[in-house]
């Protein structure tokens, strides 16, 4: 029928564009990616993909040190600590359409890695006491209160790491150049620290020239 035929995916160069989330090993947030591809005859094609993520890393937990004092009495202020942090990565995955797929749903394997940019901002607020003059100290017989200074700073670092992934996922054709899907997959960044174990799930919108 013309109007199946219309909608056939063939091979070629297309267009994508997904979103959707991070789970795993870091926060669970937002993903968001652009990239462009192409498939060929034998159904085996190149996809190269930019994604990004926003606060990537969890918030660290702060410890303070108890003194021994009452505990209704409040000794320093607490400790402020936010964390910023967003993932950048550019990857090259080859896909691979699964045989018994047909000409309007398509279900596909993909694997690949690429470079993964991470990028941290902490800001850090605490509360240091300010001690009284010596002269306040010998003329007044009561020790005076007890004040603070507050102290902020911002400490930025960035790194390079490398990414792994694979997974797979469906496309299915809406006309002679649109399709949709969603596509899951899993990365591995090995990063300085400690490496990060995520999946990444997302909705896809595939454009075909």
């Amino acid at each position: 029928m013309p109007g199946i035929a219309a909608a056939q995916q063939t091979d070629g160069p297309y267009l994508i564009g997904s979103g959707g989330g991070i789970f795993g090993d870091a926060n669970t947030t937002g993903s968001f990616s652009v990239g462009f591809g192409y498939l060929t005859p034998r159904r085996v094609g190149l996809e190269v993909e930019l994604a990004w993520s926003p606060s990537i890393l969890k918030t660290p937990d702060v410890q303070i040190a108890t003194a021994p004092f009452p505990s209704n009495v409040v000794v320093f202020p607490p400790l402020e600590l936010r964390v910023r942090s967003r993932l950048l990565t550019l990857q090259t995955n080859v896909i691979g359409v699964l045989p018994g797929s047909g000409t309007r749903l398509r279900a596909f394997v993909e694997a690949g890695g690429g470079i993964a940019d991470l990028h941290r901002r902490l800001h850090l607020k605490e509360s240091i006491p300010v001690l009284p003059p010596l002269s306040d100290l010998f003329t007044n017989p009561v020790f005076p209160p007890l004040t603070f200074t507050t102290i902020e700073r911002d400490i930025s670092s960035s790194q390079t790491a490398l990414v792994l992934g694979a997974g797979g996922g469906f496309d299915y054709a809406l006309g002679a150049h649109i399709g949709v899907g969603t596509h899951v997959r899993y990365e591995h960044l090995f990063t300085n620290g400690e490496a990060l174990d995520e999946a990444r799930i997302e909705a896809r919108v595939r454009w075909k020239f």
